[in-house]
């Protein structure tokens, strides 16, 4: 009867080093695409890629990881102003109020018309959830000649700390506007 040992070969090495700059880049790389793939359709869709990206989704997640996040490894956190969720050639939109009356969001913005804007551009509203750590999108509520939009928030988001994107998207489907972020503390509750 033989016995075999296994023991490392001469030209094993031993596993190398890994920097915190790499593991502060996995860490991101990880965020990124734990907060990015349910949106994967959508931002193919909206994301405008630049011709080094194949994808909008690709191109979402390189500025994600770049501009995103925020903090120093191993404390890491998103940047949620910084996080574009569409890239478009529309005009994007910019809001003039936000109010927030229980589980009612409304919001209002300046009509501003161009060849990059027009009055049947459709107003897509992006929820994040980040206690919940979900997305809602929300279509059909409004178009930009309306300025103004309104959405019943679901019961159970009533106490979640939400994160609001409001974009446009063309008639056509085919082009969108960048995406405005809106933070929680803008959208002034009408309880408090």
């Amino acid at each position: 009867m033989e016995t075999f040992i296994n023991t490392p070969s001469e030209t094993s090495r031993p596993a190398p080093r890994v920097s915190s700059a790499q593991l502060a880049t996995r860490q991101k790389f990880k965020m990124a695409m734990h907060f990015l793939s349910p949106l994967a359709t959508f931002l193919n869709s909206y994301y405008r890629p630049a011709r080094r990206f194949s994808s909008g989704y690709t191109a979402a997640f390189s500025e994600l990881v770049k501009f995103g996040i925020k903090g120093e490894y191993p404390v890491l956190s998103f940047d949620f102003e910084q996080i574009g969720l569409s890239h478009g050639r529309l005009s994007r939109v910019f809001i003039l109020s936000a109010l927030r009356k229980a589980r009612l969001l409304e919001l209002t913005w300046r009509v501003s018309l161009s060849p990059w804007a027009w009055s049947d551009d459709e107003a897509v509203l992006l929820i994040y959830n980040e206690t919940k750590g979900l997305f809602s999108v929300n279509r059909r509520l409004a178009q930009r000649a309306d300025a103004k939009l309104s959405c019943w928030l679901p019961d159970s988001f009533e106490t979640d700390v939400l994160h609001f994107y409001l974009l446009f998207v063309s008639r056509d489907g085919r082009d969108a506007s960048d995406s405005f972020y809106l933070h929680p503390t803008e959208c002034r509750s009408a309880l408090h």
